[in-house]
């Protein structure tokens, strides 16, 4: 009989504290302790990864079309709302990186603060559409359908208008 085989007979037939076994049993339970956090870390490791990996956005228009997308999803009152709140963030966090680049190449055009001041108000109202949720959904107030449509539309206006 190996060890693990004598740990479990001596667990069943009640006799958990032999002498003999209880070093080996704590240290089996201290040791899958230490392998289920390892495995946790290393999802959260791959999970941030990830996100480095998507901030690839480099365009106004890609931003203009992911916030139409969020756009469509907040109206819908059927996104989910873990799902919105994290796409939420990612639109904040491309825009600012977006932002970011454009000051470092001094692209200062008072066209271009117009439609990041734009976008900015857009990534406003999604951060105030992330925070209507009803359940698992996000559910916004009519005010806040209409606000993030008329949001869209001068989006959509500022960029045809600059292209």
């Amino acid at each position: 009989m190996n060890d693990v085989n004598k740990i479990v007979y001596y667990f069943i037939n009640g006799k958990i504290f032999h002498k003999k076994y209880l070093s080996k049993i704590l240290f089996y339970v201290f040791m899958s302790f230490i392998l289920v956090s390892v495995g946790n870390a290393q999802s959260i490791t791959a999970t941030k990864s990830d996100l480095n990996s998507k901030k690839k956005i480099t365009s106004i228009a890609s931003l203009i079309s992911d916030a139409d997308q969020l756009v469509k999803q907040a109206i819908s009152s059927e996104a989910n709302a873990s799902r919105f709140r994290i796409d939420a963030t990612f639109y904040r966090e491309s825009l600012r990186s977006l932002m970011i680049e454009a000051e470092k190449n001094a692209d200062k055009s008072e066209k271009s603060k117009k439609v990041f001041m734009e976008l900015v108000r857009m990534s406003a109202l999604l951060q105030s559409a992330a925070a209507c949720k009803t359940g698992r959904y996000i559910v916004c107030p009519i005010e806040l359908r209409q606000q993030l449509l008329s949001q869209q539309t001068r989006l959509h206006q500022l960029a045809s208008q600059q292209s």
